[in-house]
């Protein structure tokens, strides 16, 4: 019998109650970069998913992919050392915790929300007011009138409803009051269960005779068309399914190590993401988020794992003194003064994103409209406001909402997704799926209040980057018909044709409009760790650390005394790097040009390493 560690980690779990009530640090996914991985159980999966993706959104650089797995596969993982975060719809047992224990993982555990069950029967019900755990197992089991429940009761037949036989709400729902068994469920005479929630709605609502097992969300939603029923003396609220008192809510969690967060920061970084974030897409998902008190707890909990708790004072307590010492979460600089007066509105996009975006989300509500009818799904948020910096963001969710409804959960070869970037090109990502969504939807041409956008957007980003680079000499343009089927293609074939006859000679040395070299056009790739980006060759800004084995051709460099600046390209940047970080040759490097004697050029950065 191996309990000790769990009971230590039981106390250490109750430890932040200890802590003074506080917030956690405005979150910044911009400055975080790292690699890790999310396990995820199914009923998690989506908001855990949109929540990684608006964390990449935001600037975070690296790679997290988000698994599902059940909880307990979820759970063994972690244990072991596969995933650095698990988000499970069950607390970790004493057995698991030692095998985490044992492998040097002891759990800090995030209670995040809940996710709850509902009763419900129809307003005609003129029967029924509260039921008790023990009815429910009759009623849900095989007793075939409803005054075999209650002698005073209706002597009609008892008609059950509720979700797929497989459904999370009747696997949770055996659990609660079965202790797993679902086929006491499904086999119950006259049991009827639909996949299509809807159609067990309608079945509970018209009937007085009738009750059924729903989300308790989709409940929420549907009050003027069933009633639902008082467990156990406790009402289906928003408060006491938050906070775990309604006896058919389910704790959901999110598990990580103190040893975890204090080794790679940018998982602590990610579940002050989570914990700040979850709220709207759990509500787009009929999931609760904790009460306030649990949210507090989970806060202080996140102090605790970094070493950073803070003892709460008493009313009688003195201040601390010179030699006391309280730990903090880094603490974000003051901000500069700036005068009222001489401060101006900063939209938080930029004037060439602006245009775009809104003909993105214009069409978006077009192509809705066609698909879904006036009714929006779950989550939509319809925002136009471009004061606020989620705009892009909200798009990109409400976009991934349609093609669940016109794709399932697959999605086309050519759609790209969301990938961080600069904010033009996401927005550009946003545009291009939109129309892959749209060649889908309209078999014909777009509809005629369709706004549409450059036709180059619907290519792949390759011919999007390269067509970009060429565009800056500004000796080439995009001569292909629009309108043609075939339209990406056409692009494709003329671009590369214009860069071998104008840009690539037959010796591999890229050549002006004169024919004089301009560079050695070798293909160089990143050697060290730690290759700072720049735009300028003075070193300023700063863009970005370029990932070991980055591909790069080198343009030329600066030919100032002292300086191993070097401008560099690939598909998606234009910088200054200093030669040292990549492979080339002393002998190669001095013999690239003066960037001086180089044409007119701009740099830029929209690789996903770029801040």
């Amino acid at each position: 019998m191996h309990r000790l560690p769990y009971v230590l980690i039981a106390l250490v779990l109750l430890l932040p109650l200890t802590i003074v009530a506080q917030d956690l640090p405005v979150s910044d996914p911009s400055t975080v970069r790292g690699n890790f991985s999310v396990g995820s159980a199914p009923v998690l999966l989506e908001p855990t998913q949109n929540l990684s993706l608006r964390f990449a959104i935001d600037g975070f650089v690296g790679n997290a992919p988000v698994d599902v797995y059940t909880s307990a596969d979820g759970i063994q993982r972690f244990c072991s050392g596969e995933l650095d975060i698990v988000l499970t719809d069950r607390q970790i047992n004493p057995q698991e915790v030692d095998n985490c224990v044992a492998n040097g993982r002891n759990p800090a555990v995030f209670r995040i929300g809940t996710k709850s069950i509902t009763v419900a029967i129809s307003p005609s019900n003129d029967f029924i007011d509260s039921l008790s755990t023990a009815e429910l197992q009759v009623i849900f089991r095989d007793a075939p009138r409803w005054s075999d429940i209650r002698p005073e009761w209706s002597q009609e037949i008892i008609e059950r409803y509720g979700t797929g036989v497989t459904s999370l709400e009747v696997t949770y729902f055996a659990q609660a009051v079965f202790g797993g068994d679902s086929n006491i469920l499904t086999t119950a005479l006259g049991a009827q269960y639909n996949d299509d929630p809807d159609v067990a709605l309608n079945g509970v609502a018209v009937s007085p005779n009738a009750i059924g097992i729903f989300d308790s969300g989709y409940v929420n939603e549907n009050r003027d068309f069933v009633r639902p029923v008082i467990i156990d003396g406790v009402e289906p609220r928003f408060d006491t399914i938050s906070s775990g008192a309604y006896p058919l809510s389910r704790p959901l969690y999110l598990y990580s190590s103190s040893a975890i967060m204090q080794e790679k920061r940018h998982v602590a970084e990610f579940i002050n993401y989570y914990l700040q974030n979850l709220e709207l897409e759990f509500s787009a998902v009929n999931l609760f988020p904790a009460d306030v008190a649990t949210q507090q707890i989970a806060i202080n909990t996140w102090f605790a794992a970094l070493g950073q708790s803070v003892v709460e004072p008493t009313s009688e307590a003195p201040p601390p003194t010179a030699t006391e010492e309280i730990a903090v979460i880094d603490p974000l600089p003051e901000p500069t003064a700036i005068a009222p007066d001489s401060r101006e509105p900063v939209l938080p996009f930029a004037a060439d994103v602006i245009p775009l975006l809104i003909a993105t989300r214009t069409d978006l509500e077009v192509m809705a409209t066609e698909v879904l009818g006036i009714q929006r799904t779950p989550g939509w948020s319809g925002s136009l406001d471009i004061n606020d910096p989620q705009l892009a963001l909200l798009v990109r969710l409400d976009l991934e909402l349609l093609s669940a409804v016109v794709y399932g959960d697959s999605r086309p070869e050519s759609w790209f997704g969301a990938v961080g970037s600069t904010q033009l090109a996401i927005v550009r990502d946003i545009r291009h799926d939109l129309e892959v969504i749209a060649d889908t939807v309209y078999t014909g041409q777009r509809p005629t209040d369709w706004v549409g956008g450059d036709p180059l957007y619907r290519c792949n980003r390759a011919t999007q980057a390269l067509v970009a680079v060429l565009q800056r000499t500004g000796l080439y343009s995009v001569t292909a018909n629009s309108e043609a089927s075939d339209y990406c293609q056409q692009v494709e074939n003329d671009v590369s044709r214009y860069a071998e006859l104008n840009l690539v000679g037959e010796s591999g040395l890229v050549m002006g409009e004169g024919g004089e070299v301009l560079d050695i056009n070798r293909e160089a790739e990143i050697v060290t760790e730690y290759a700072v980006a720049f735009l300028t060759r003075n070193a300023e800004p700063s863009v970005g650390i370029m990932p070991v084995a980055t591909q790069l051709t080198p343009i030329g460099r600066s030919y100032v005394t002292g300086s191993n600046m070097t401008l560099i390209e690939g598909l998606d940047y234009l910088v200054f790097v200093e030669y040292i970080n990549t492979d080339l040759t002393g002998d190669e490097w001095e013999r690239l040009p003066n960037i001086d004697d180089i044409e007119a050029y701009e740099t830029y950065c929209q690789a996903i390493w770029c801040r």
